[in-house]
């Protein structure tokens, strides 16, 4: 089994009882802790009317704890199906830039967007 490093979990933000969102942070390749580390974000859920501005929120929050724990250099990836339009929107708003799309990836035909943001580490 994979053991549970600091820093992964889920991540959320709320608006009031209806608006919610979550994203789930794993790190992925740990390495030595000290150099460049890549993260994965999992999962985006949001609900409500301002479930989306919430999800910008909880993505960028996670971004966040990413710089908090691993003191190199991070690459954050987020993949989305096609149909995923309002967390590919919170993404790019949070900063992501769409860096490839890969065909067949979660269902036959459909395409799936992958989005990177890659943060400098501490001096």
């Amino acid at each position: 089994s994979r053991r549970e490093v600091r820093g992964e979990g889920w991540y959320g933000a709320a608006r009031g009882p209806d608006d919610l969102a979550v994203v789930h942070l794993a790190i992925y390749g740990v390495g030595n802790g000290q150099d460049h580390t890549l993260f994965k974000l999992r999962h985006p859920l949001f609900s409500g009317a301002q479930g989306e501005e919430c999800l910008t929120r909880a993505i960028e929050w996670a971004m966040r704890a990413a710089a908090d724990v691993r003191p190199g250099s991070q690459k954050l990836v987020l993949f989305l199906g096609e149909e995923e339009r309002e967390a590919l929107h919170c993404a790019k708003e949070a900063g992501f830039l769409l860096e490839g799309v890969v065909n067949d990836y979660y269902r036959l035909g459909e395409r799936c967007f992958v989005l990177g943001h890659t943060q400098a580490g501490a001096p």
